[in-house]
């Protein structure tokens, strides 16, 4: 099963306001996204970015990145792409309310 979810559009993630765990979390999910969409990763180092999204958005300070990042690990470790896909959605929401 691919983990990609298509059109991911994280609009920024360097707003001046932004705490640098949030900046982090959403600047290694934005390259991630991209790495996955091109296809030059697998489902486990899929994985195991995700774990580092989630490892960096553990301490945000921003509503709803910590816990959506979280339910990104929890759906890919489960193999639940509907899941995933919302908790995607979720995050880039988060993340660009952030920014």
């Amino acid at each position: 099963m691919v983990w990609v979810a298509v059109a991911v559009a994280l609009s920024g993630c360097g707003g001046d306001g932004i705490d640098g765990s949030t900046q982090m979390a959403c600047s290694r999910f934005a390259s991630t996204a991209e790495d996955a969409a091109d296809g030059v990763i697998t489902e486990a180092e899929l994985r195991d970015r995700i774990k580092d999204v989630e490892s960096a958005a553990s301490t945000s300070e921003v509503d709803g990145v910590a816990d959506a990042a979280r339910s990104m690990l929890s759906a890919i470790t489960q193999n639940d792409t509907d899941s995933y896909l919302s908790a995607v959605d979720e995050f880039v929401a988060a993340c660009n309310a952030a920014s």
